[in-house]
């Protein structure tokens, strides 16, 4: 069974500080919303490349996660 996956983006001004969280799951859902699903994970990963590229530092970390199971 896959377990749920993190990629975390953070600097060494914010680690001791709240997590901001983005993402979605990758299971199978029966009429899910727009942004749900796979699309949400790329959507997050975006986010944070874009991010990078303007040259944004963060004051908490951000989080995508890819769900692929129940917590």
């Amino acid at each position: 069974m896959l377990d749920n996956i993190f990629g975390i983006w953070s600097i060494s001004k914010n680690e001791d500080k709240e997590q901001v969280m983005i993402g979605s799951h990758i299971d199978t859902v029966i009429d899910t919303g727009i942004y749900d699903g796979c699309y949400g994970v790329i959507s997050g990963i975006e986010v944070i490349e874009t991010l990078i590229e303007e040259g944004f530092k963060p004051c908490r970390s951000i989080v995508v996660v890819s769900f692929t199971k129940y917590l």
